[in-house]
């Protein structure tokens, strides 16, 4: 099983690769993608949202103080077919 993190840039389909980590088993890339979190998220001038990362900022209104930045596209693969996979919108605040 591999885990493939991509970030998706400026709202366009321009795509780059994060991380391609191989496991050998089906737990250990499932921890991997579980747990796995961007550089953003220990550093208060970013508002990340997504799944589990969001936890106490739930009610954060995206408002003008927000640029969006990018969005992460974290997904576990299993023979090349996606089996899971989310994402974490990530915004700067000004």
């Amino acid at each position: 099983m591999d885990v493939e993190i991509v970030r998706w840039v400026d709202k366009t389909n321009i795509m780059e690769k994060v991380v391609n980590k191989s496991f050998a088993g089906v737990e250990e890339a499932h921890k991997y993608y579980e747990n796995w979190k961007c550089d953003e998220y220990h550093d208060d001038n970013f508002l990340v949202q997504g799944k589990n990362w969001n936890i106490g900022k739930e009610n954060t209104d995206i408002s003008d103080k927000h640029k969006y930045l990018h969005t992460y596209s974290v997904n576990i693969l299993n023979n090349c077919e996606i089996e899971h996979s989310h994402n974490f919108i990530i915004y700067k605040l000004l």
